[in-house]
């Protein structure tokens, strides 16, 4: 059940499902009403949603509405309104309730303001009856599929099996590939380390030539100098 007042007037929504009536309730917002967002005192789309306008009239068949004028009491105890109590059928004159008709088209309702069925809807069938001789036929074609099914799924497991003998197969052969890696690797291993050594023993043999000093080397360079005869130029000497 789902009310909405505005000004003096009450809509009342009977057998509607839940979103709707939470629909309502909040004002046509889909959020429900909080703090930050206040409901129907929100702002709105100036402009429904078109699949939200289908399914709300899709619902307004379904949905069964009643109004209700409020009773108003004031402060200093004044007679109620005549026809105040229990439902009233609205006046179309009145600014009230053009005012509220007004409010509810607004807030997306107005697909909803359609006139209580005089007597009681049965329960809708299904939106596609189907007859007999389709029912069957869908049933054979779901039989056909679920056979088809149970082949495919022995054709798998006997794959499955041939596949799972290949490879433990395949591993055995692998455990053994691996062995016979190692093994190399450690052969060649020890060869570059026996290889290594006697090139260092050898290196050690080699008996290293003094280098000899810079002094020594300056003289050598002037003394060939002479001997072919070339002149220096005086800054050689200072």
């Amino acid at each position: 059940m789902a009310h909405i007042s505005h000004s003096g007037w009450t809509l009342e929504i009977t057998q509607a499902d839940e979103t709707l009536v939470r629909f309502l309730e909040n004002g046509g917002c889909r959020q429900p009403s909080t703090p930050s967002n206040p409901g129907i005192r929100g702002k709105l789309r100036a402009r429904p949603r078109p699949r939200l306008l289908k399914r709300m009239e899709r619902r307004a068949e379904e949905v069964q509405i009643g109004w209700r004028q409020e009773v108003v009491r004031s402060k200093a105890g004044e007679e109620e309104p005549e026809g105040a109590e229990g439902r009233t059928a609205p006046s179309p004159h009145s600014p009230e309730f053009l005012q509220f008709l007004h409010f509810l088209h607004h807030h997306l309702l107005y697909l909803l303001l359609l006139p209580p069925p005089l007597a009681p809807q049965l329960p809708r069938g299904p939106s596609h009856p189907q007859t007999e001789s389709q029912w069957w036929k869908k049933k054979k074609v779901r039989h056909a599929k679920e056979s088809s099914k149970s082949a495919d799924r022995e054709a798998l497991s006997s794959v499955l099996e041939r596949r799972g003998e290949r490879d433990e197969e395949r591993q055995a052969d692998k455990g053994e590939a691996k062995k016979k890696k190692k093994k190399k690797k450690k052969k060649k291993k020890k060869k570059k380390k026996k290889k290594k050594k006697k090139k260092k023993k050898k290196k050690k043999k080699k008996k290293k030539k003094k280098k000899k000093s810079r002094r020594a080397r300056n003289q050598q360079h002037h003394e060939e100098g002479r001997k072919q005869g070339a002149h220096y130029s005086s800054h050689y000497h200072r």
